[in-house]
């Protein structure tokens, strides 16, 4: 009877820790160098360098971490280190490209750390950002 008392407590223990791995709802960490997570660490780079005043497009230096929870979609949060460069949003506007100025070989003025927020709802093709926290 003691054994069978001590099995029992030791699994009632650890479910917490097997349960909190697969829980569903819960934030669970991702790989920052899978190509789905740079994949969406660009969608939130794309948003901010259309929402930002400054004159200046950013470049997406380094993925820190991420983290997803399954709700209605898949919610991504994604920390990234992002660098300002030098290529004018003004001559990329007025060509419609980047031609005048490519951001990823521009040098890097300045150098933040972004959160994006994400939600991917994947059976309807859609990729939304819902928020973004830059200094």
């Amino acid at each position: 009877m003691g054994v069978t008392f001590y099995l029992c407590l030791i699994t009632a223990l650890s479910l917490p820790s097997i349960f909190n791995s697969i829980m569903p709802g819960g934030w669970r960490k991702c790989d920052p160098n899978d190509p789905k997570i740079q994949k969406l660490a660009n969608v939130g780079l794309a948003m901010h360098n259309k929402q930002s005043n400054c004159i200046h497009y950013f470049r997406l230096l380094q993925v820190l971490s991420a983290e997803s929870q399954v709700v209605k979609g898949v919610k991504y949060n994604i920390t990234s280190e992002i660098g300002e460069t030098d290529c004018s949003k003004n001559c990329s506007e007025r060509n419609g490209n980047t031609q005048c100025c490519d951001p990823k070989k521009s040098n890097i003025n300045k150098k933040f750390t972004c959160s994006y927020l994400i939600i991917e709802e994947s059976w309807m093709n859609k990729t939304e950002v819902l928020k973004i926290s830059c200094p």
